[in-house]
């Protein structure tokens, strides 16, 4: 084999391990290929992937490097759309680790995981112990907000399955992990007239519970969950309590958003002026009156 189709080789073994990890493996199709063997310096592909509740479509950007003739997958953005439904959400997920801290969402994410968030489900972190959440209600251009919800907030996955009358509960290990990278997982429920029924369940970070969809993935809503005897009327009260105060923690969080940014922003401008100056300080504030207004949205 001559010393250019081994170049190839390798070049293209690289860029499929990238995938793999990413969980797109078969994003490398024979258009990729030819974009790979022109050694094109940035290659955006489109990649279309579906699930029973919906349909991922992504575009990564590919970078080759400055000193190789090496291609990074440094980006992808990835859009849903759920089935039966016109509900469409974007969002931008990187996957350079050595551009960004371990500590901020960027590079921390899998094709599956970058889907399921974009559905509303949350994801979970352990290397940070945080829970990603997508923020319906909150988005600049087209772009939805995530909100990150700490260990401090209270949610323990396993102590909230124990709650529920799950019937017959098999490897609890690994339904946390599926439910903690934001998999619907179906679960059987043993009903108040001691039938059992096949629901799918979700974390409800907020409310510290589960999300009960049907099998035709369409939410339980509380009222009939208490009904069928899933949950407790004292549950219910539970949950809707811990709903309320999460509203209150989220209120908490955007107010401290607003000060890390005036404070950061004052920082900036100190290093370039030397001081602090009233008028930098009302020209900030200024600045961020859109992120209030946002933020203050429902």
């Amino acid at each position: 084999m001559e010393k250019r189709d081994l170049d190839l080789e390798r070049r293209l073994e690289f860029v499929k391990n990238q995938l793999i990890n990413i969980g797109a493996e078969d994003a490398l199709t024979d258009i990729l290929v030819d974009k790979l063997k022109a050694r094109e310096p940035l290659i955006k592909h489109e990649y279309i992937k579906e699930y029973p509740d919906g349909i991922a479509h992504a575009i990564f950007h590919l970078k080759k490097s400055a000193s190789t003739d090496d291609h990074f997958v440094s980006k992808m953005k990835m859009s849903t759309i759920m089935t039966n439904t016109d509900i469409k959400r974007s969002e931008v997920f990187y996957f350079n680790h050595r551009k960004y801290p371990p500590s901020e969402n960027v590079g921390l994410w899998n094709f599956k995981e970058a889907y399921n968030f974009l559905q509303g489900r949350p994801i979970y972190k352990p290397n940070i112990e945080t829970w990603w959440r997508l923020v319906p209600y909150m988005r600049v251009e087209g772009v939805y907000a995530m909100q990150n919800i700490s260990k401090e907030y209270g949610f323990n996955l396993e102590r909230v399955l124990a709650e529920y009358g799950l019937a017959n509960i098999h490897n609890k290990p690994f339904i946390m992990d599926s439910l903690q990278k934001g998999n619907l997982e179906k679960q059987t429920f043993t009903t108040k007239d001691g039938s059992q029924r096949d629901f799918y369940i979700s974390p409800a970070i907020t409310s510290r519970s589960l999300d009960l969809f049907d099998m035709n993935r369409k939410p339980v809503p509380i009222k009939e969950q208490v009904y069928l005897g899933l949950i407790s009327k004292k549950q219910e009260e539970k949950i809707q309590k811990q709903a309320a105060r999460f509203e209150v923690y989220t209120e908490k969080m955007k107010q401290k958003m607003i000060q890390d940014t005036v404070r950061n922003e004052l920082s900036e401008k100190q290093q370039m002026h030397g001081k602090e100056s009233e008028p930098i300080k009302q020209k900030i504030l200024e600045k961020i009156k859109p992120l209030k207004k946002l933020l203050g949205k429902r």
